[in-house]
């Protein structure tokens, strides 16, 4: 049986949160498409703007997780709330504080 597209978008970002957990940032990479996006505060960055930040195991506590039509938002313990845009089974646009403050620890 296929997966619906829905099914498809949660899975990715499951994929993702796990792949953080972990600390592998290869696998986190591999989670987005080619040309994805994600919001930072300082605008727009590309998933390679933020690999290095991926290699570290992250504590993240999902306290809730909705879909539709391939949108994905996922807000955690301590209110940090990020959405995601998934197309073809891979992270296309990832909105997020949390990614922002990946990019502060880097500065």
């Amino acid at each position: 049986m296929e997966a619906t597209t829905l099914e498809t978008a949660k899975g990715a970002v499951e994929s993702y949160l796990a792949a953080l957990r972990r600390g592998d940032g290869e696998a986190v990479a591999r989670c987005f498409a080619p040309d994805a996006r994600i919001w930072m505060v300082l605008g727009w960055g590309r998933p390679a703007d933020l690999r290095e930040t991926w290699s570290t195991p992250t504590a993240l506590e999902v306290r809730e997780m909705i879909e539709e039509d391939g949108s994905v938002a996922v807000r955690f313990a301590g209110g940090a709330t990020e959405w995601f845009k998934v197309e073809g089974g891979r992270i296309r646009r990832h909105w997020g504080a949390r990614a922002a403050s990946a990019l502060f620890a880097r500065l």
